[in-house]
C-alpha cells in the first residue's frame, strides 16, 4: 500500500488549477484537496492518502474537468501526483488512477510526446479491464451517453453532472486502450458531446 507523505508532496499542480482555471467546480475540488495538505491555513484533521479511493477520486475528479475544460497541460500536472502509485489489488483505487494515466497518455499524444506516453501505456497493461468487464461497462456507458441531456434536466445536480463527465473518461478510456474497436466512432462521437455539454453546464 502506497504511505502518504505529506511534506514530500508537491502540490503545486493543484494550487496552479486553482489559481488558473475560475471554474466552479475546479475552484471547489482544488480546494477540497488543498484542505487535506500543509498548504492549509490549518492543520488538517486528515491528511490526503494516497491510498485512499475518495482521495483519489479527489484529484480524478479535478483532472477530469481541467481535460473537459481543454485545460491540458494543468490537468496533465495533476495525473502526475499519482505517477508512484502502485497497483495493490484494490480495483477501486485501481479504476480513479487507471483514468487518471489515460488523461495522460491523451495528453502527452496531443503534444507530441508518444514514447512518454507509451511508457505509461505499457504500465496500464499490467492491470488491463478483462474482456467481459469492458463489454459491460461498456454497454452501460454507452445508455448512459445516450441519456444523459435528459438525466440532467430531471435532476440537475452535481452528482449527476459527475456521473455525466465518468462517461466520457470512459470513453476516453476505452480509446486509449483500444478496448472494443468496433465501437470507437461512437465512444468518440459521445465523448465530444459531453465535453460540449459540460464545458456548457458548468460555469
Amino acid at each position: 500500500m502506497v504511505q502518504n507523505e505529506m511534506v514530500a508532496v508537491d502540490w503545486t499542480p493543484v494550487v496552479r488549477a486553482h489559481e488558473q482555471c475560475t471554474r466552479k467546480i475546479v475552484q471547489r475540488t482544488a480546494n477540497a484537496i488543498l484542505k487535506k495538505t500543509y498548504l492549509a491555513d490549518n492543520p488538517p484533521k486528515k491528511s490526503f492518502s494516497f491510498g485512499s479511493a475518495k482521495d483519489i477520486d479527489a484529484l480524478y475528479t479535478l483532472a477530469a474537468y481541467l481535460f473537459v475544460f481543454e485545460q491540458h497541460d494543468l490537468c496533465c500536472d495533476v495525473c502526475s501526483l499519482c505517477n508512484h502509485v502502485e497497483f495493490t489489488g484494490d480495483f477501486t483505487l485501481w479504476s480513479y488512477i487507471r483514468s487518471l494515466r489515460c488523461m495522460q497518455i491523451a495528453v502527452l499524444s496531443m503534444k507530441g510526446e508518444p514514447e512518454k506516453a507509451d511508457v505509461i501505456f505499457q504500465k496500464l497493461k499490467e492491470h488491463e479491464m478483462p474482456e467481459e468487464n469492458r463489454i459491460r461497462v461498456w454497454k452501460t456507458t454507452k445508455q448512459r451517453a445516450l441519456g444523459h441531456g435528459e438525466a440532467y434536466r430531471e435532476k440537475k445536480s452535481s452528482s449527476t453532472r459527475y456521473a455525466i463527465m465518468g462517461t466520457s473518461m470512459i470513453c476516453l478510456e476505452f480509446l486509449i486502450m483500444g478496448y472494443l474497436p468496433e465501437e470507437h466512432e461512437i465512444m468518440k462521437e459521445w465523448m465530444d458531446k459531453i465535453f460540449i455539454f459540460l464545458r456548457a453546464e458548468e460555469k
